[in-house]
């Protein structure tokens, strides 16, 4: 299930149906002094028409194990 983001997908529908404009899966470059990096966000939502919210969405044991690694 996590490989196939089927969490980040039912996050997704579930926000469109309420009324919410959003995208999954989205690619964000940060451009900083000549050089930049892309990362993923799992699920951007556009909200009172002048506020973005970029959301990750993930397991709590996920979050566990990457904490304990560190």
């Amino acid at each position: 299930m996590l490989q196939n983001g089927v969490l980040e997908y039912e996050v997704f529908r579930i926000a469109a149906n309420s009324g919410y404009a959003c995208l999954p899966k989205i690619s964000v470059i940060i451009n900083k002094e000549g050089s930049h990096k892309e990362k993923e966000v799992d699920l951007l939502l556009l909200h009172d028409s002048d506020k973005i919210s970029l959301i990750e969405i993930t397991f709590r044991n996920k979050i566990k194990r990457s904490y304990s690694k560190t």
